[in-house]
């Protein structure tokens, strides 16, 4: 049986207005040779990011930009992915997702991030899950492939 390391636990990071990290999380197999070698290929191969999205005072990439930007170069160096969300039930609902990159010799690397589930007054609960979801799921994959998608506004935004 392969072996799991346990890499990172990051604890209550604030990604942006009325968005919420509580738990991050990445595991992978005992072996990432191959996997980190494609990667690398791959990382060289994607283009620039388009951020053609505008929201909460800066742009930034939409999901669906960001997989047409990564499936080649990924394929085309034996790399895939997949991801899933599952609702969570506690004092504040949450969604937590999970991205599996996977090398074709069998490596993988795993992230895992759980984000609080915002109320907004114009969506159902339905809609709010999905919406963090949608977040939850171009996070981990910007993350794992080591993608840039928004604009740095850390100097820019103020405390409240």
């Amino acid at each position: 049986m392969e072996e799991v390391k346990e890499e990172v636990k990051q604890e209550e990071t604030v990604v942006e207005p009325k968005q919420t990290i509580t738990n991050q999380k990445l595991t992978m197999s005992d072996d990432i040779g191959d996997l980190a070698g494609a990667l690398a290929k791959a990382q060289g191969q994607i283009a620039t990011v388009n951020k053609g999205k505008q929201g909460y005072g800066y742009k930034f990439m939409d999901f669906a930009a960001l997989v047409d930007a990564v499936k080649k170069p990924l394929s085309d160096n034996g790399l895939s992915f997949i991801q899933g969300h599952m609702l969570v039930r506690g004092k504040v609902p949450a969604m937590l997702g999970e991205t599996l990159l996977m090398h074709e010799s069998g490596q993988w690397i795993k992230i895992e991030m759980e984000g609080i589930i915002t109320p907004m007054k114009q969506l159902s609960a339905i809609q709010a899950q999905g919406v963090s979801s949608q977040y939850l799921r171009r996070y981990m994959l910007q993350a794992i492939l080591g993608v840039a998608a928004e604009e740095d506004t850390d100097a820019s935004l103020k405390a409240k």
